[in-house]
Order: C-alpha cells, then sequence, then structure tokens
C-alpha cells in the first residue's frame, strides 16, 4: 500500500538526493532532474513511500519504481537509507542488465561490481533498534474486520437481518471517517492530509467486468483508478487507510465472484450468451448492488456538511498521489436489457464474506529489504 503526504513528499525528496548522489558518484551514471541515463535510454527516479508487512524496499519493473517503507520516515539513520537504495538499485541495474530482480549471482556480481559489501547485498536487515515504536492501526484493523463481518451477514437469507447488517456496515464507515475528520486539529501535524494507494487487480485486457468492480468500490468511500501499462493495466484504489483495506479485499473477491454469478445465470437461461450479453449483466450486477447499498444509507448522513466534508477529504487524498487525474467514468452500452436486468437482481443479492484471518502474533521483527 503506497502513502502519500506532506510528511512523506520530505521524506522522498531527500531520499531522492541521496539516490542521486548514488547514481552518480557510485555508480558512474549521467542524471538529470528526474531521470538518469544507461546506454543511451533515459529512466526515471521514482520513488515511493509505502506500508506492507514487514518489507523495508522493493524494486518494480514496472514504471521503473523504488519503494521505501514508512518504518524509514523517522529517526532512520541516513547511511542506513542510503544502503537500502543501493540494494534496489542493484536491483534495477539487475533488471536492465539480466532481466531478473532476484538476489541470485547477478544481484550479487552488481553489488560487488560497485564495491557494496554485505550490509547492502543482504536481503534482510534486523531493525528491532532502530524501529521500536509501535506499529500499525490498531483501530483501523478492527474497523475493518467489523465491516467484513457485517458484510457477509448481508447476505443473509433473512431479510431484516441482512438490511440491518448493510446498514450498519454503511453507518460504521461514515461515522468513523467523519471522526477522524472531526478531529484533526486545523493546522497540526495531525491535519496533515494522508493518501493511502493500494492495487486491487491486475488483467491483460480491462473488460465491463473491472468496470462493474471500479462501480462497486466507490460505494465504500475510495477513489479507484485505471492505470495502463505495456503489461496490461491496474485498478487501484486511493482513499483512507480503513477504506482502501476494505476495498482491497472486496475488489479480489468480486474478481472470482462475478464470473461465477455470470455462469449461474448462463445455467438458469442459456440463450444468454456472448460477450456483449455478458458485459450488460455485469453492469446490471453494479446498478443492483448500489442500488441496495444507497438504500441502506440514504438516512446515515444527517446533512450536506458531512457529505461534502467527506468528498472534500477524499477528493484531497486523490489530488496527493494524482494531481492531474482526469475524470473516470464507467463502462456504459446499450447491450441487452435482459441480461442486464437479470444481473441487477444478482446485484441487489450479492454479499460479501469475510476474509480469513491469517495473523501471527509471534513474527519474527526481521525486515525484508527487497520482494521480487
Amino acid at each position: 500500500m503506497r502513502i502519500y503526504s506532506r510528511t512523506t513528499a520530505l521524506f522522498l525528496k531527500r531520499a531522492k538526493l541521496l539516490l542521486k548522489e548514488i547514481l552518480s558518484s557510485e555508480m558512474g551514471l549521467k542524471v538529470y532532474k528526474s531521470r538518469f541515463q544507461y546506454m543511451r535510454h533515459l529512466y526515471p527516479i521514482n520513488l515511493v513511500v509505502f506500508e506492507r508487512g514487514n518489507i523495508l524496499g522493493f524494486f518494480e519493473p514496472h514504471g521503473y519504481q523504488i519503494g521505501l517503507s514508512k518504518r524509514l520516515l523517522f529517526g532512520t539513520k541516513e547511511s542506513l537509507i542510503k544502503d537500502i537504495l543501493r540494494h534496489e538499485m542493484a536491483h534495477f541495474w539487475t533488471y536492465l542488465e539480466k532481466g531478473n530482480i532476484d538476489h541470485g549471482p547477478d544481484f550479487r556480481d552488481a553489488c560487488r561490481h560497485f564495491g557494496w559489501g554485505d550490509a547492502v547485498s543482504k536481503a534482510t536487515i534486523d531493525l528491532d533498534k532502530e524501529n521500536d515504536k509501535k506499529e500499525g492501526d490498531l483501530k483501523a484493523e478492527k474497523l475493518v474486520s467489523k465491516i467484513q463481518k457485517l458484510l457477509s451477514l448481508a447476505g443473509s437469507s433473512n431479510p431484516h437481518e441482512s438490511e440491518a447488517a448493510t446498514l450498519k456496515a454503511n453507518e460504521l464507515m461514515i461515522n468513523y471517517n467523519l471522526e477522524r475528520l472531526r478531529s484533526k486539529p486545523s493546522g497540526s501535524y495531525e491535519d496533515d492530509e494522508t493518501a493511502y494507494v493500494k492495487r486491487v487487480l491486475h488483467g491483460k485486457k480491462n473488460s465491463a467486468k473491472y468496470h462493474a468492480i471500479y462501480d462497486i468500490l466507490l460505494l465504500f468511500m475510495v477513489k479507484p483508478v485505471f492505470n495502463y501499462g505495456k503489461d496490461g493495466f491496474y485498478l487501484e484504489v486511493i482513499g483512507e487507510k480503513s477504506n482502501v483495506l476494505i476495498a482491497e479485499y472486496i475488489g479480489s473477491y468480486l474478481d472470482s465472484e462475478l464470473e461465477r454469478l455470470w455462469k449461474k445465470q448462463r445455467e438458469l437461461t442459456p440463450h444468454l450468451k456472448g460477450l456483449s450479453m455478458k458485459n450488460s449483466f455485469m453492469r446490471g450486477v453494479a446498478k443492483g448492488y448500489k442500488e441496495k447499498m444507497e438504500l441502506s444509507k440514504k438516512n446515515l448522513l444527517k446533512s450536506d456538511k458531512d457529505l461534502i466534508l467527506l468528498e472534500d477529504s477524499l477528493q484531497k487524498k486523490v489530488d496527493l498521489v494524482y494531481p492531474r487525474l482526469s475524470h473516470t467514468s464507467s463502462q456504459r452500452g446499450s447491450g441487452c436489457q435482459e441480461s442486464e436486468y437479470q444481473g441487477k437482481a444478482s446485484g441487489k443479492g450479492l454479499f460479501i464474506p469475510r476474509a480469513l484471518s491469517n495473523k501471527n502474533k509471534n513474527q519474527k521483527q526481521t525486515f525484508i529489504l527487497n520482494s521480487p
């Protein structure tokens, strides 16, 4: 999950200067304002801050991106940050030279080539002493667990239980976000707007199914964004941490669940077949689920002021991540009315099962420098 705020921007500005120094003085590469030159090609100096378990850094070939953990923001020695940057640049270099990003012989050869010792080439670092501050957001994690449980109850065969669970899930999300916004003292450090970003889905080709997932995720107080590259597309979500975590598990579930619903509908109505009818069905699912959720939400916001406050906060987060983001609309089309009607009925009956917990309370605090 990537993180954007004024604090991370200042940290990345410092890290970028350190990386330019490494590129120029240690790797002998020509450095420009935001790129460096290798074999007559220019590559971006693209750094981000992220939050992800015990990972300290990563290099991602898609977008030539280097990530630094939020654990490094406060109190980390400059020499340690430089070693992590060297480690990820060794992966970058190995990818350009050999096409791989593992910790194998090519990676170790790259470290030796630039005179970087074991402190750079090793895959893990013990950060117990450097990172003794409390990690995680327990309140957000508890909220995610509660909402997952309620969304799973929303699939109850008892209509009263289903409606009550859906209403409660919406109420928890709205109240939690309003409480956080109202508790921030204006002009203080806590007033620093922070945006969390998570890649939810990836595919070779976009489709009506993914646009349906986009529409459904909009209901969970996040901003979905499609990003396109040479290897396909990514669907990302931007928002408050708890909302992004909820959207991640919902998006992952819907990817297979919408296919299952279409297969089930085909068995019931064999004459509905082909891509056009499938696309209409997917649009219908999104419409049906949206109607169910918005019906339960209509009385929760006490005033237009609350709605404006929530929308303004989310827009600020989007602007932090993508200052020039163009408007994204859902995929539309005339399609098949019958197929869309059946999809709408499926959407109204759609529920999200609770995610399984996979926590290890005795996890050793050893941090990985790269996760290929």
